[in-house]
């Protein structure tokens, strides 16, 4: 709420020709703002970071949150999504096609000059992010201990202590939640396999944008991903991973992974194609796309 009180009395101090919410009500603002300064030629995006057609399990707190959703669909400019799936559901919802755009989570350009470690034998698995209800970690572990594949865990969460009564082996390592940059350095400097088990748990999933893969490639990490994202299309197209759809095909892979029967030289064509893929994500670039039609237009 700060944010947006700060935000809102800047913009009615300056003239400014393009006004960014990242959330509905923060828009609303924007566009009382835009029509109260009779600003005709500036224009309000509406930046939507995650998306749920159903937010809150309260009915009446999810009538009125979508009530907001959809003002601030209605009267913004533009609508930017950071997925293919939520640019689906915001136009199912009503939005006018010719409004929205995608506009996908990104990088900054990955440090240079970091050589990787050899990795001696299997691969190694690891896992970055919330270690919440939306991930499968728990059948990862089982099986990465199953098999004695070594397995990386970064980050913390809800079911982080659960996670570590279940795991008996030493197969699975905790190694807490770090600074970003250490992370990425990190995936920089070792031979890993980037794993993001996602489940459809958690409804936001569907219409989100999986950060963290992005970032496995940048790194040039493969990447194991489930089918619970659509993402796994990019993985699939570009040949950048496995992609699974249930625990079966999990274990399938990890007990490939455990016979060695991923080579050093298939890796490192795979480490390539990994990188290449992720210069689609730049920051620069995205922002370059975005921006350019929004000036165009104005």
């Amino acid at each position: 709420m700060a944010d947006i009180i700060f935000g809102s009395t800047l913009a009615s101090r300056y003239n400014w020709k393009v006004y960014i919410g990242a959330d509905p009500l923060s828009v609303i603002i924007g566009i009382v703002l835009k029509i109260l300064q009779k600003r005709d030629k500036s224009v309000v995006v509406f930046y939507s970071l995650d998306y749920s057609p159903r937010r809150f399990k309260n009915l009446l707190l999810n009538g009125i949150y979508k009530l907001i959703d959809k003002i601030a669909v209605k009267f913004s400019d533009y609508i930017w999504c950071v997925s293919h799936e939520m640019i689906r559901g915001r136009i199912l919802e009503g939005a006018p096609p010719e409004k929205v755009i995608y506009v996908p989570n990104g990088i900054w350009d990955i440090p240079k000059g970091i050589r990787k470690n050899i990795s001696k034998g299997i691969f190694p698995l690891v896992f970055v992010g919330t270690v919440g209800n939306q991930f499968d970690l728990q059948e990862v572990i089982e099986l990465a201990n199953h098999y004695k594949v070594q397995l990386y865990i970064i980050g913390d969460g809800p079911q982080l202590t659960h996670l570590k009564d279940i795991s008996e082996s030493c197969t699975t390592k905790f190694l807490g939640k770090l600074e970003h940059d250490k992370v990425l350095k990190i995936l920089l400097s070792q031979e890993w396999i980037g794993i993001a088990p996602y489940n459809t748990k958690v409804s936001h999933v569907k219409y989100g944008f999986p950060l963290k893969v992005i970032e496995y490639l940048s790194c040039g990490l493969p990447v194991i991903i489930s089918r619970a994202v659509p993402f796994y299309k990019e993985i699939l197209f570009y040949k950048c991973g496995v992609v699974y759809s249930n625990r079966q095909e999990l274990e399938n892979i990890i007990r490939s992974l455990s016979k060695g029967r991923l080579s050093k030289k298939e890796y490192r064509k795979l480490s390539i194609r990994c990188r290449q893929l992720s210069k689609k994500f730049y920051w620069v670039a995205i922002y370059e796309r975005a921006f350019s039609k929004l000036l165009n237009e104005t």
